[in-house]
């Protein structure tokens, strides 16, 4: 009869296993990191035109409740213009609809106390309003509420001059473009 060897191995012990499954591990871990760092891309907010300006860095805090309550206007407007087929006038949208800044309440005495008109245009082909605010107070800015093919945008110019005219050139006669954030 054949007799066989057994040979004993020593096993590793778990310190010596352990310490190998968190070296793998750690090299996953440093091989990730290392792979997403290197597509990391910082997205800069593009840079804004000369005429625009940041609504929320650059108003005053009774500038920014206009704003904002413009931008809210801006959706109404377009709605409504949009199922009457006629653009509201601004004693409309005061007493009918309550629309600020259109209505004259406690706010719109706060900022400014604008007087809303009208202004139509059709350029390009396009058709354009604008709300046209002048401020009852002289240290408040005008501003002009510009719906152009249902697209809003919301114009402030401080200092006063002529009244609004038309829908384009705005810039070119001191009006900054407001916009929430560089988009």
């Amino acid at each position: 009869m054949k007799t066989g060897c057994v040979q004993e191995i020593p096993s590793a012990g778990h310190r010596a296993e352990s310490r190998g499954v968190a070296l793998a591990a750690l090299a996953i871990v440093v091989l990730w990191a290392g792979v997403v760092l290197a597509r990391h891309r910082t997205a800069e907010p593009p840079a804004l035109a000369g005429y625009q300006r940041t609504a929320f860095a650059e108003l005053s805090p009774v500038e920014q409740g206009l704003f904002a309550d413009l931008r809210v206007a801006a959706d109404e407007i377009v709605a409504l213009g949009g199922e009457a087929g006629a653009w509201p006038e601004p004693a409309e949208l005061a007493e009918e609809a309550a629309l600020a800044p259109f209505a004259q309440d406690v706010a719109w005495r706060r900022r400014g106390a604008h007087v809303w008109t009208r202004i139509d245009a059709t350029e390009g082909g396009r058709p354009r309003v604008v709300y046209y605010g002048r401020p009852a107070d002289s240290g408040a800015a005008e501003w002009a509420l510009v719906i152009d093919d249902g697209k809003p945008g919301i114009w402030r110019r401080q200092g006063g001059g002529a009244a609004v005219r038309a829908a384009s050139g705005l810039a070119a006669e001191g009006w900054l473009e407001m916009v929430p954030s560089p988009e």
